[in-house]
């Protein structure tokens, strides 16, 4: 390994990108498959799937995955071929996080200047509407679950080879709910997404450290979150109705 060329060191990060990518986008088909053919809720499906990969992972942690040398339900850390290079040196901001700011231009790209884009935020707003409207949504919903899931998946690699550096069953930290909250909160913004996302990961972080070094709750976190997502959710339905108060005498 000491002999590769840059090129070829960069096989085996790429491989573990693309291969969560593809099994995120398996499990985002499935759902979205789930939805059109037996018009199964969607938010029911995931929530049910999550457990299944869950336990699933588990399962795969207690037997063939677990660390040998510890015996703990972990996997062996990764070799340092395999991992995202940080970016600047003492800190731990790897390449996996200039990787998601690259994404935003592309995503925002393929929703608001494509034909596929329009035809997504469509069905989103109102597939009904958007069926009258000639578009396939029975189509493009498989489609939208494998690209949603492809950068789910995407986004799960770049935790275990840019910050853990090896599995374990907690890695994810609730981020599919963070999720919920970010797209509700930033209102079809690609950008209004991102910045919500780096607010939101400090908010938790520095949650962390007041709990260290402050004795404050970590659940402070949670809180704000769901300040968020309220101011988010109230904001949408004084928008899409029209409230009238009247003053009586």
């Amino acid at each position: 390994m000491v002999g590769l060329t840059p090129v070829f060191k960069w096989i085996h990060p790429l491989a573990c990108l693309i291969a969560g990518g593809v099994a995120g986008s398996l499990i985002g088909f499935s759902i979205a498959y789930l939805k059109v053919r037996f018009n199964a809720d969607e938010v029911v499906t995931s929530i049910m799937l999550n457990f299944a990969a869950f336990y699933f992972l588990s399962l795969l942690l207690q037997t063939v995955m677990r660390n040998p040398h510890t015996n703990w339900p972990e996997s062996e850390y990764l070799p340092d071929l395999s991992l995202l290079p940080n970016l600047f040196w003492g800190t731990r901001f790897h390449l996996g996080i200039a990787f998601a700011f690259l994404l935003l231009p592309l995503m925002d790209f393929i929703l608001n200047r494509t034909v596929f884009g329009e035809e997504v935020t469509a069905i989103g707003i109102n597939p009904k509407a958007a069926g009258m409207n000639k578009i396939d949504v029975r189509g493009h919903i498989p489609k939208i679950g494998a690209l949603g899931g492809f950068l789910c998946g995407l986004g799960g690699a770049v935790e275990v080879l840019g910050v853990h550096h090896h599995l374990t069953a907690t890695i994810s930290a609730n981020y599919g709910i963070f999720g919920v909250i970010i797209s509700t909160a930033s209102r079809l913004s690609v950008y209004g997404a991102g910045a919500l996302s780096v607010l939101l990961s400090l908010v938790i972080n520095g949650a962390s450290s007041l709990t260290r070094y402050m004795q404050i709750p970590s659940f402070i976190s949670d809180v704000i979150s769901a300040l968020v997502l309220i101011t988010a959710a109230i904001f949408t339905a004084l928008e899409k109705y029209e409230v009238v108060v009247e003053w009586r005498i």
